[in-house]
């Protein structure tokens, strides 16, 4: 199951981050679409924070960059822990594609399986 994580980021800092630092390697448009990306990098803290927190999230300088570019965080956050079990998770277990298997080789559509293995 994958594992999920919540970020809050202030988005006044964040854009007055990027009006400052405009020439960060981290940020890119892109010449397909024309849309600006941030390269951003996520990591779990060894120890939760004062208030919990136990994920932070900065600009991921391009590797000539990473010692002479400032660092700009973006945000901090927690590991998501559900309160009770999911009901619908994301992924089920292959049990549940047996319903497109039938043993007989034949599926719904009355089709046989004609593959040589």
């Amino acid at each position: 199951m994958p594992k999920l994580g919540t970020i809050s980021i202030c988005y006044t800092d964040l854009k007055n981050q990027l009006n400052a630092n405009q020439n960060h390697s981290s940020i890119t448009k892109s010449e397909r679409n024309g849309k600006i990306y941030l390269d951003c990098v996520i990591w779990e803290k060894d120890e939760p924070d004062q208030y919990n927190n136990d994920l932070s999230m900065q600009l991921n300088s391009k590797k000539e960059f990473k010692e002479s570019e400032a660092k700009i965080y973006l945000g901090n956050g927690r590991k998501y822990k559900p309160s009770a079990p999911m009901s619908n998770p994301p992924y089920r277990a292959p049990e549940a594609l047996n319903q497109y298997h039938k043993p007989n080789g034949a599926n719904d559509m009355g089709l046989g399986d004609d593959l040589p293995f």
